[in-house]
């Protein structure tokens, strides 16, 4: 039941969210990736509010490295993102595991790095799959 849970388990649910949505529906995908120190959940807790702290640091290793090494670029990048999102609803929604959820659903929606990290791969995507 996700009302019982604690907090720790319902962030690790969450992190488990994420890396499973950073590695589908692309053809990059992360490495040197660590779930439980590449991205770092915080919930601040007031009266009335939550706010849902969200960092994560991922590297991608590009396709093709020598390639890339010929024109004297790096064949890896890593993308540090911060996010932090206000969660304001009935107690029970926010005692539930949703409530990350929809958190991080809507710091992608806001976040314009994110936003353009998703244009590239989907222009990669279809450049190379059609």
């Amino acid at each position: 039941n996700l009302y019982d849970m604690d907090e720790d388990s319902k962030k690790q649910i969450l992190k488990k969210y994420i890396y499973n949505g950073l590695n589908s529906g692309t053809i990059l995908k992360p490495s040197k990736f660590d779930i439980d120190n590449d991205i770092n959940i915080e919930v601040a807790n007031s009266i009335i509010f939550k706010r849902l702290y969200l960092n994560a640091s991922i590297t991608y290793k590009l396709p093709v490295p020598k390639l890339v090494r010929l024109f004297k670029l790096q064949d890896d990048y890593t993308f540090e993102v911060t996010s932090s999102t206000l969660v304001k609803d009935y107690a029970g929604y926010i005692n539930d595991i949703n409530f990350m959820f929809y958190a991080y659903d809507r710091a992608k929606e806001d976040n314009v790095f994110i936003k353009k990290i998703d244009e590239a791969i989907t222009s990669i995507k279809k450049k190379v799959l059609y």
